[in-house]
């Protein structure tokens, strides 16, 4: 099996993804006094910053206002009270950069204002 080359490269995105996602499960977790999950925590931590010594960065973009020049691909829009501009509420795929290059677009679902109900005869 090539280690280097395309298909290489695809794996090695596809291994930081899922990386990216085992954090964010830990994370949304919450902090426990549990030894097993902080140890979990710190190998998927030192896995982080392996890769970023050798070049590689990972980007959501959860809370961020969406603007459409972005190079982001939104596979929902979903119309939520409260919100005044159109905004990320969830990453399901990060970007992915390998030495300030993106190699993986981002994909995200974006929250836009409800539209305000009009009535009738008033």
């Amino acid at each position: 099996m090539s280690t280097t080359g395309p298909g290489a490269e695809a794996a090695l995105i596809e291994a930081i993804t899922n990386l990216w996602r085992a954090r964010r499960k830990l994370d949304a977790a919450g902090e426990s006094g549990d030894p097993t999950q902080r140890q979990i925590a710190r190998h998927l931590a030192a896995a982080a910053d392996a890769l970023a010594r050798a070049g590689w960065s990972v980007q959501d973009h959860d809370g961020a206002r969406f603007d459409p020049g972005l190079a982001l691909e939104v596979i929902a829009y979903e119309p939520r009270p409260g919100v005044d501009s159109e905004t990320v509420v969830e990453t399901v795929r990060p970007c992915v950069y390998s030495d300030g290059r993106r190699v993986q677009i981002g994909q995200v679902i974006v929250a836009k204002p409800e539209k305000s109900r009009r009535r009738r005869g008033g």
